[in-house]
């Protein structure tokens, strides 16, 4: 009875070890912005919202996944953004043209569930976890400092550990028994919060004076309760959602 048991148990890991698969991917995209407000645009007498996403831009993933079954599985993307510029707030008013634009670089991790169906198609869902990044807004005046005395300031944001929502559906063609190709649509929703701010340069007629500001106003905290006088700003946060395709090639381990 007891050798019969082991028989037993040793089939079904036999079974299980037979039908898992574990897989190595790498894929490239291009996210577009899933608009939010982000500033707006003046034009004389005019003034237009401006919409988009700091995250819309090209994002390179290398994917690790394992499959229990045919049908359900896990997966780890570990993504690299390299953003789009962003203008974020513009004045094209004669006189007082001035332009805000924001580019984002950013590492993130993405534990998802995977779920297959036949004929090579696919639906992934799970996390998005920011780990590392900034995202860096320039600023120019043409009359900043003075008619015809330009301003430029670049400010760089880092953000709070957020969690956000990443899924995808996509189909994949096999080349062979361990090699395969693939793509999908995918969409990342994600809010940042704002950790913190630093002036890394501020020019006057071309006259770097980033040195001479007080630290203060260099660097500055966000939280979301503050109180007069602590020196921190009001918490905010950013959108960084989108929607896009990718491809890539998947190998069968």
């Amino acid at each position: 009875m007891k050798q019969r048991k082991l028989l037993v148990a040793a089939a079904l890991l036999t079974t299980v070890t037979a039908s898992a698969q574990l897989s190595v991917g790498v894929k490239v995209g291009y996210a577009m912005p899933v608009g939010a407000e982000l500033g707006t645009r003046v034009d004389g007498n005019t003034t237009t919202t401006i919409y988009g996403s700091y995250g819309a831009g090209i994002p390179a993933s290398l994917e690790l996944g394992y499959m229990f079954n045919e049908n359900f599985g896990v997966q780890l993307d570990a993504t690299y953004l390299m953003g789009t510029k962003v203008t974020t707030n513009e004045d094209v008013t004669s006189g007082s043209e001035s332009k805000t634009t924001s580019v984002t670089s950013q590492f993130r991790l993405s534990p998802q569930f995977v779920v297959k169906a036949p004929f090579g198609i696919y639906s992934r869902f799970g996390a998005a976890l920011p780990i590392a990044g900034h995202t860096t807004a320039t600023f120019t005046d043409a009359n900043g400092g003075g008619v015809g005395v330009a301003v430029e300031s670049e400010v760089v944001a880092k953000g709070k550990m957020s969690v956000g929502f990443i899924g995808a559906f996509g189909y994949e063609q096999k080349l062979g028994d361990k090699l395969a190709i693939f793509g999908e649509v995918e969409y990342l929703g994600l809010n940042i919060k704002r950790a913190s701010t630093e002036i890394t340069s501020y020019k006057v007629g071309g006259t770097e004076i980033v040195g001479t500001l007080p630290s203060a106003l260099v660097n500055t905290e966000y939280e979301d309760q503050t109180t007069v006088g602590d020196g921190k700003a009001q918490g905010t946060k950013s959108n960084y959602s989108t929607f896009g395709l990718n491809v890539g090639v998947r190998l069968t381990l």
